[in-house]
């Protein structure tokens, strides 16, 4: 078995104003004894800091073409999107979401949503 994962990430960071702008191209290609994949695809996510560093937030986008055997199988999409506050250096309040779309070449389309709260305290 072989596999090749590369990846290149371009990020732009406006530490003062507490804003970031990412963008990335990922590649994975794996070689078995019977079949081959190649999975790719762009990802794009902006983040940002808001009072005094306490409110952060951030959306992104990603999305892969799948081959297998140098036939096309599914195309997936992802949104994201998320939140926290920090109250008192100690306790972090984190919010996110998910929405995944997968277009397959096989079968129906499929959605995903999933939603996670969280809770943190520091030592």
């Amino acid at each position: 078995m072989n596999m090749i994962n590369a990846s290149i990430l371009h990020s732009i960071q406006q530490l003062k104003k507490g804003v970031g702008l990412n963008s990335s191209f990922n590649i994975t290609h794996n070689s078995m004894e019977d079949s081959r994949t190649l999975m790719f695809g762009p990802t794009l996510a902006l983040s940002a800091r808001f009072l005094n560093k306490t409110i952060q937030s951030g959306l992104s986008s990603s999305c892969n073409w799948s081959y297998t055997n140098d036939v096309y199988e599914q195309f997936i999409t992802n949104f994201r999107l998320y939140g926290g506050y920090t109250l008192l250096k100690k306790h972090t309040f984190n919010v996110s979401g998910i929405y995944q779309y997968q277009c397959k070449q096989q079968s129906s389309d499929t959605y995903y949503l999933n939603l996670t709260l969280s809770y943190n305290y520091t030592f």
